[in-house]
């Protein structure tokens, strides 16, 4: 079995390390064949469960239409979470990014991002109740 397979066992369970790493697997064509709409989907998976980098990457897929239709509402979404997370590199990206972009885009994208980050952190709350990681 190659690599590839056995991170992608782990993907499935939902691992979100081996989600990422399926996610440039298929971006760069590492041991799998190169596909732009499977590396978009082991992001958006890795991505939805915290993943910073994931976050980042789906991002950037976004914004290039790479694997997926450009949509500048949620790449400026997901550049908003990263940031949140307190990188410079990350918040020069969405500061850049947002330069672009009317005010109805980026009202619409922070909502987005408050939105998901207020769900997320209620999720991980619950998870540290409960002694889950």
């Amino acid at each position: 079995k190659t690599a590839a397979h056995w991170y992608e066992l782990a993907a499935d369970i939902g691992d979100p390390k081996a989600q990422f790493t399926m996610g440039r697997r298929y971006l760069k064509g590492i041991g799998v064949v190169q596909n732009q709409t499977k590396a978009v989907k082991w992001f958006q998976k890795a991505a939805e469960q915290g993943h910073n980098d994931a976050q980042l990457s789906l991002g950037i897929r976004y914004a290039l239409g790479e694997g997926t239709p450009v949509d500048v509402i949620r790449a400026h979404k997901w550049f908003i979470i990263v940031a949140s997370n307190g990188g410079q590199k990350e918040k020069k990206i969405r500061d850049s990014f947002k330069k672009n972009l009317t005010p109805s885009h980026i009202e619409t994208a922070r909502k987005l991002a408050r939105k998901w980050l207020e769900r997320h952190r209620r999720k991980k709350s619950r998870n540290e109740q409960q002694g889950r990681p």
